[in-house]
Order: structure tokens, then sequence, then C-alpha cells
């Protein structure tokens, strides 16, 4: 009886001892990560510029005049929120820093706008980079408060001018290939070019015909794809360096351990799928837009099977940055019906100041006025306009056309500023 039981133990040890084992092997086999990518179709092309040639030079030596004096730059711009205008103090300031403006404008004139790629190293938050772009972002506010200067001296045409070198700044620094964050800050140079833009439209006496060109104008910056495209490539760049500095021991943490629920090669594999449907997405309308599914916030029941799954730390990291590049696919859309809908202020402008009144419909501009009716990037129809509100709006994220914001909230925003900010529907106000 005992040796029977001696010998069930042994067989009942021999199966437990199978089981590991098996077990351990697919372990291993299921922890062997992925070839690298092929992410050829995904590479980024830099070039050295002569610095003659490079429009950041010259960006750079306009910042080192402009915005020499901090308190003075500071009480300058200030007249753009508090709109206390004092024309002395505003002409004294670009009367000194003339020379300032003039090498911002042959930076403008560049073809090249090369920032200096560093090498990347997730523990400095590159103290270089943020210094240029909290330069650009002041020299679009002191270009703004000169546009509103020489609006105020009566030099219109001028006015507008500036406006749109801004609009052309804030598009330049969105091309010149680098991450997310200095895309953001080139479509924020552009809303205050817009902005400053469609005030002056909205307030100018200058003649339809003085005002027809500026249609065509700002329609070199619709549709600004490959800025969005570049920064996207950029972006995976660095989300493929950020998983080589955690699996090397240069790293100053617990170095990143690969295997069964961390594999760098297959994370990578999984950044670039992402990064291709992103880029698929870019040239259409938020309509037309295919999503990118995640199942980290799914059922309970597909959690828990996600989070026993190879890989699963990787493919929670892809998956977290997801809702931040498919918002600014949503801000792209937004950038270019602002876009759009200061080109239809523009007609609408020219078309009052024909006939002494609004339009009934958008149709009555084309094409006197605008060769073709702008389009809604979210829906792919024509932007909408309601000339009783006296408004020009976007149907916005939902798809819905509710009529555009309410009869309180244009009045509310009306005083206030002329383009509504990204994180709204958006509208634009036709005050005159």
């Amino acid at each position: 009886m005992g040796k029977r039981i001696k010998k069930k133990g042994k067989v009942i040890i021999g199966i437990v001892v199978l089981i590991l084992l098996g077990v351990f092997i697919v372990y291993k086999v299921r922890s062997r990560d992925a070839p690298p990518p092929d992410d050829q179709d995904l590479a980024v092309v830099f070039s050295d510029v002569p610095d003659e040639e490079n429009a950041l030079t010259y960006f750079k030596r306009a910042a080192s005049i402009l915005l020499a004096d901090d308190k003075e730059t500071e009480l300058f711009t200030e007249q753009l929120s508090t709109k206390r205008y004092d024309p002395e103090f505003s002409r004294e300031f670009i009367e000194k820093r003339d020379e300032g403006f003039q090498v911002f404008k042959q930076g403008l004139e560049r073809t090249r706008f090369e920032v200096p790629k560093l090498d990347f190293d997730p523990l400095r938050l590159n103290p270089i980079h943020r210094e240029l772009r909290s330069q650009w972002r002041s020299i679009a506010r002191v270009e703004s408060t000169r546009a509103l200067h020489s609006f105020k001296q009566g030099r219109e045409k001028e006015a507008l001018e500036i406006a749109t070198d801004i609009i052309r700044f804030g598009q330049m620094i969105e091309n010149c290939r680098e991450p997310l964050t200095t895309y953001l800050v080139g479509e924020a140079v552009m809303l205050i070019g817009l902005s400053r833009f469609s005030q002056i439209i909205t307030e100018t006496e200058l003649r339809p015909e003085e005002l027809k060109p500026y249609v065509q104008r700002l329609e070199q910056f619709q549709g600004n794809e490959e800025g969005l495209i570049n920064t996207f490539k950029v972006e995976y760049h660095v989300y493929c360096d950020l998983i080589d500095f955690s699996t090397q021991r240069r790293s100053p943490y617990r170095k990143a351990r690969v295997g069964y629920t961390f594999k760098p090669n297959e994370t990578k594999r999984l950044f670039a799928k992402t990064c291709r449907a992103l880029i698929e997405n870019v040239p259409r309308h938020l309509s037309e837009m295919s999503r990118i599914e995640t199942q980290v916030r799914g059922a309970l029941p597909v959690r828990i099977r996600y989070y026993v799954q190879p890989n699963f730390a990787g493919r929670i990291m892809v998956e977290l940055t997801i809702p931040a590049s498919e918002l600014m696919l949503l801000r792209k859309c937004k950038e270019n019906v602002l876009i759009s809908a200061t080109q239809l202020l523009v007609a609408l402008k020219c078309y009052k100041l024909d006939y002494g009144q609004l339009p009934e419909t958008l149709d009555e501009l084309v094409p006197e006025f605008i060769d073709r009716m702008p389009i809604d990037d979210f829906d792919g129809k024509p932007l909408r306009y309601s000339k009783e509100k006296k408004i020009i709006y976007s149907v916005g994220s939902d798809l819905k056309d509710d009529g555009g914001p309410t009869v309180e909230e244009i009045d509310k925003h009306r005083d206030s500023r002329q383009i509504q900010t990204f994180h709204e529907d958006p509208w634009l106000s036709v005050g005159f």
C-alpha cells in the first residue's frame, strides 16, 4: 500500500514538473522579441543649411533685438490684453527696434528653417529648444502689437501685412520637423496672427480691390499636411529613442526588464503602426478618419486578457499616446476651419462694401469675391453662415449642425476676441 502511494506521488510530481517545464518553455518562447521594425517610410530627412540660408539664424537675431528689454517688451505687448493703447510709447518701442523687425522679415523670406537636432535625453528638458519656443511666441505677440499700432495710425494695409507675416511665421514653425510641443507653438502663433487679421478686417476702411487679394493669399496656409505628418514621424522616433534609453544601462533609473511583459522591438512596431494610421488620417476630413482602437479602457474581461498577453507593458505605453495624437488631428481640422472662415470674412467684407449689406447665403460670394466655397474640415461640407447671428461657423467635432453658438455666447465673446480658442468648436464673428 505504501509503495503504491509513493509511486502515485512520484507520478504526480513528474506531471507537475512536466507542466511547469511546459509553462516555462511557452513563457520563454512567447518572451522572444520581434525583429526591429522596417520604418524607412517614417524617416525624417534633415540636412545642414548654411546660417545665411536658415530662417532660424534671422529669428534668433530678431529675438535678441526685439526682446532685449523684458520690461519694455512686456509693457508693449500688454496693450493686447489691457486695451490701453499708448501711441507714443508704441512708436518709440518700434523705432528703437526697427532693425529687429527687418531681420524678422528677412527670416520669413527664407525657404529653409532647420532647428539644431540634439541628442535624445529624457532627463533634460532641452533648454535650448524651450528658449527658442518661448522666443517665437514672444515675437508673435510683439508683431501683433505692432500691427495694432500700424492700424491705429491709419496704416491699415501695413497692419494686414504684419498679421499675414505672423500667420506665415506660425506655419514655418509647424513645418520645421520638430516634436509635438514645437508644432503646438506654431499653431498658437498662427492663432495670434489670425486673430489680429480678423480684427483688422472687421474695422478696416480699405477698398474691396485692396482686400480681395488676401482671400487668395490665405489659401497658401490651408491644408498644412506636411507639417503634421513630419511631426508624427518625429514623435515616433522620440518614442523609439525613449525605448532604447529605458533598456540601456546608461539610464540612472532601473533598467527596463525585457521579456514577456515588455518587448522593445515589438513596441516599436506598434508605434510604427500607430504612426502610419495617424498619417493616413492627416489629409482626411474628421468624418472620414478611421479611429485607432484601444483596449486599455475596455470591459473588465477584455482588460484581464489584455494584461496577461505578451508585451502588455509595451502596448499600454503605445495606447497611452493615442488620445493626444488623435487630438492633434482634431486641432488640424480646427486650424483649417479658422483659416477658411477668415477667407470668408474678407469676402463678406468686400461684399458689404460693394452692396451695402451682408449676403443671405455664402453662395452669393462665388465667384466675384471668392473662387470657391471653403470646406468645413470636420464634415467635408461648405462652412456654415448665419446672417442673423452674423457668424461663420463649423459643425465641430460632434459633426452636428446646431446652428452655431447662441446669441448670448456671441455677445460674450464678441468684444474679447474674434476667433475662438482651439478648445471650442470654431466660429468667427462677422462684426460689421
